[in-house]
């Protein structure tokens, strides 16, 4: 397997494993499994650092263009976004509707500003 396929199906593994996790934990109910909901958190972070890991190799290489400043900004952000939004969705008390509807958009968001952030690195030749 070459570097490229192999990067690709890591980080298409892993963000299978997030909406696959994701989806059953929003059926299963509160509380949520453990496991299940760790595991949906961590390799949420593990995209996530991955990415940031990527865009530090990147610069160190050569200055990051502002395309892939913005492109790896846009990212962060969506992760930010759906970190916050689910830490409102997963308490105990009922989430305000606003967080629930965005926790179940942003991660298609996230999604593709990731995919967008890592072709723009060249993170996945």
């Amino acid at each position: 397997m070459t570097p490229a396929i192999w990067k690709i199906t890591a980080l298409g593994g892993l963000f299978g494993l997030v909406f696959i996790l994701g989806y059953g934990l929003s059926r299963a109910g509160k509380p949520y499994p453990l496991a299940a909901f760790t595991v949906h958190k961590l390799a949420a972070l593990g995209i996530l650092v991955w990415l940031i890991w990527q865009a530090v190799v990147t610069q160190r290489a050569a200055p990051l263009s502002a395309l892939q400043w913005v492109g790896v900004g846009l990212a962060a952000a969506c992760f930010v976004l759906a970190v916050a939004t689910g830490g409102l969705v997963s308490t105990d008390r009922p989430a305000p509707l606003w967080a629930a509807r965005v926790h179940q958009v942003i991660p298609y968001l996230t999604l593709l500003a990731s995919g967008g952030a890592f072709v723009l690195l060249g993170a996945l030749r």
